[in-house]
């Protein structure tokens, strides 16, 4: 059953219409060829009396079973879905009225919150709906919103019929079928006794079963009456024991700490822990310390810990202790105010209503999903019911919950936010580490890792060791080794190894890679070659990335080395794998042996708060004894000069390719510029259009400004110039 639900939505997007109602006028078309009691005025009439005047039934089937849906200017109720909208005095002033969700089980009217819609994407609040005309999709024809009169009704052999994309927009969406108006080519109308009945025809475009058919009719024009909410509505008396404001006391103050666990729940499966975050609030200052979850992933170990301070600009700072031990404040460029928004803002006593639980009030205003964000520092998305719990005469406990949802396959779920007032905690200026009692035990492991002792250490990334990265320092070679398919071989690729690394000398650190060879006999043999321009003055420690200052971490009780409380981004400082950008700090754990030999490293990362989530591990081995592979040799690395012509620039198989096609003198003649940004990372598409082929040396590689790839078409465009050539 196409199902219907209330939603939250803008009169002034529901379509991208222009122009003004036009003037009802007589039909000039022929009469229809059979006999009809009514014309095309009747039509437009019955049309106009349902979409101003707010008070119809509409009837429709499906699956052989006939639901309506009534409306009218006080309220709306649908059969299918058994829920509805009322009007009612507004919580803040009850001369006024807002519309509130209801529901109706075993007879008996339940009220839910207030709606509301946002006026725009840019706007976060919600603005109240105050009368039925923003709920009811049929007022769009009376509102100037739509392009429709009554020549659009037009005749054909056996009655009446539109094209007007408006109106079929306006009646798709009256019957829950916004989504397919696309799909409708032209609805028919007859008019049968005092009620007007419409048919969808469609266009025939792909997926047109799911309009073909479809009918409604509109009765009771003037004349409906939803008893249940009649009576519901001539008894209702506003509730006089609403929340207190000394109940939100802790609310208004300047600060408020908040433990808040959001969880999935479904009816197939065990809960989802999403996100479980302490959050202290200021107005200039907010600490978070989360443990991310997703259902792909347990929830992580160690918190990601933030804290963020209001600059004077107003913005959100984040603040944290760098791997240098210094103070750092990045602006965010977000309003601070924007970030965090007080709790106040959203917490308005007269919202919750008493519930048949003692000391629990349910919300019943239009900002629902703003409020549990204030709270939990999570946006739940549409919310559907917040309950608090008042303890001692104040808010103690805050539950929310999202309506019921089902997934791809069937099986349901929903999505709660569990938040708990706590005794406020206080957190102070952020200040520099002073060294711990075991420093100069930590200062001699790290020491083991800057390059000047041989060990082979294997970096796995959730477990899959297939794809394993190594790291061997040999001497004056740090080689890496990683494992990756050979995606040119199609479904049946298989493993392949591939080198690269850098070489220790006098003046700095020479950056080389290792071209592998094949023999007739399947014998693997590889060369070390400079592959970039030597780094003066650079080193192994600089290339493994241990370099963060001692101060920042400690001893646990198990004896490994661990980061302290807000310390941020230490991926620019300790020797990490791929995920180094997105290292939880919180949870690095450097294990050794009892002589203090590093037996591995440990962490979690999170990407996108909480989004992607994983570990990487480091495992040690070889320590003073590792050895570099027999079968390549780093004898002949040599210096790099940047190249000068493509077949330089070009890796051999390509460069071969390339050949190939067009010979080689074709190719040492194409103009070439070099760009350090580019270097190395060209592939080939060759294209042929209209007999003509065409070569288009790309580059896929990541991390580039967005300036680079612009910058070098337009210096190549001028170089091309200089050589006189011409478009």
């Amino acid at each position: 059953m196409k199902k219907k639900y209330l939603g939250l939505f803008v009169l002034g997007m529901c379509l991208s219409l222009t122009g003004c109602k036009k003037t009802p006028a007589s039909s000039s078309s022929e009469g229809p060829i059979i006999d009809l009691d009514y014309d095309a005025s009747d039509i437009w009439r019955m049309l106009n009396d349902v979409a101003s005047g707010g008070n119809y039934t509409l009837e429709y089937q499906y699956s052989n079973q006939t639901y309506h849906e009534f409306y009218t200017p006080n309220y709306a109720y649908f059969e299918g879905s058994k829920m509805g909208y009322v009007g009612l005095p507004d919580y803040q002033n009850q001369t006024e009225k807002l519309f509130y969700k209801c529901v109706i089980k075993n007879g008996n009217v339940e009220i839910y919150q207030a709606l509301g819609y946002r006026e725009s994407e840019h706007v976060k609040d919600y603005t109240p709906i105050r009368s039925h005309t923003g709920l009811d999709y049929m007022y769009l024809l009376v509102s100037g919103l739509a392009d429709v009169g009554l020549e659009d009704i037009q005749y054909y052999q056996r009655g009446y019929y539109t094209e007007n994309i408006d109106l079929i927009t306006i009646l798709a969406n009256a019957m829950g079928y916004g989504d397919s108006a696309n799909l409708i080519g032209k609805i028919t109308f007859e008019v049968i006794d005092d009620s007007l009945r419409f048919v969808f025809y469609p266009n025939f475009l792909e997926g047109y079963e799911v309009i073909d058919g479809v009918s409604g009719t509109f009765k009771d024009i003037g004349s409906t009456r939803y008893e249940i909410l009649e009576n519901f509505l001539s008894a209702f008396e506003f509730p006089i024991n609403t929340m207190s404001t000394s109940m939100i006391e802790d609310f208004t103050s300047e600060r408020v700490s908040l433990n808040a666990k959001v969880t999935r729940i479904w009816s197939h499966k065990e809960t989802d822990e999403l996100e479980d975050t302490e959050y202290d609030f200021s107005l200039n200052k907010a600490y978070l310390s989360t443990y991310y979850g997703t259902s792909s992933y347990e929830k992580l170990q160690y918190p990601v810990q933030k804290c963020y301070e209001k600059g004077q600009n107003g913005n959100a700072y984040l603040t944290y202790i760098d791997v240098q031990n210094r103070v750092k404040k990045v602006d965010t460029g977000t309003p601070y105010q924007e970030l965090f928004t007080s709790p106040k803002t959203y917490f308005e006593p007269l919202a919750f209503w008493p519930t048949a639980q003692e000391n629990v009030y349910r919300y019943y205003g239009y900002n629902a999903r703003w409020l549990v964000e204030s709270l939990a520092h999570y946006d739940l998305g549409v919310t559907e019911s917040v309950e608090v719990t008042v303890k001692d005469g104040k808010v103690h406990k805050i539950l929310a919950k999202t309506p019921v949802y089902y997934d791809s396959y069937g099986h349901t779920y929903y999505t709660q936010a569990a938040i708990e007032v706590v005794p406020t905690r206080l957190f102070s200026d952020l200040q520099p580490f002073v060294a711990s009692d075991k420093q100069n035990e930590i200062v001699a492991i790290f020491t083991l890792l800057d390059g000047s002792t041989k060990f082979k250490a294997t970096m796995i990334t959730n477990g899959n060791r297939e794809h394993a990265k190594t790291i061997r320092v040999v001497d004056n070679i740090l080689l890496m080794e990683e494992n990756g398919y050979d995606t040119s071989q199609g479904a049946g690729s298989t493993m392949v190894k591939s080198y690269y690394g850098y070489e220790k000398t006098a003046e700095g650190v020479v950056p080389f890679k290792v071209k592998l060879t094949e023999d007739d006999a399947g014998n693997i043999t590889g060369q070390a070659q400079a592959s970039d321009d030597l780094i003066a003055n650079g080193t192994f420690k600089d290339l493994i990335g241990m370099v963060a200052a001692p101060e920042i971490f400690e001893k646990d009780a198990m004896g490994n080395i661990v980061a302290r409380s807000m310390v941020g981004k230490l991926g620019e400082g300790v020797f990490c794998g791929q995920y180094r950008d997105y290292i939880v700090p919180q949870s690095f754990r450097l294990e050794t042996d009892a002589e203090g030999i590093p037996l591995s490293i440990t962490y979690n990362f999170e990407i996108g708060d909480g989004f992607t989530l994983g570990e990487e591990t480091i495992e040690f081995s070889e320590w003073g004894s590792a050895t570099l592979p027999t079968h390549i040799d780093f004898e002949n690395i040599g210096l790099w000069n940047a190249p000068t012509n493509w077949k330089e620039e070009f890796a051999p198989e390509l460069y071969e390719e390339v050949v190939n096609m067009f010979g080689e003198e074709y190719v040492l003649e194409i103009p070439y510029i070099f760009s350090r940004e580019l270097y190395g990372s060209w592939f080939l598409n060759n294209t042929s259009v209209d007999g003509y082929s065409y070569i288009h040396f790309i580059s896929m590689k990541d991390g580039l400004k967005d300036d680079v790839y612009p910058n070098y078409a337009m210096a190549y465009a001028a170089y091309l110039e200089e050589l006189g050539y011409v478009d």
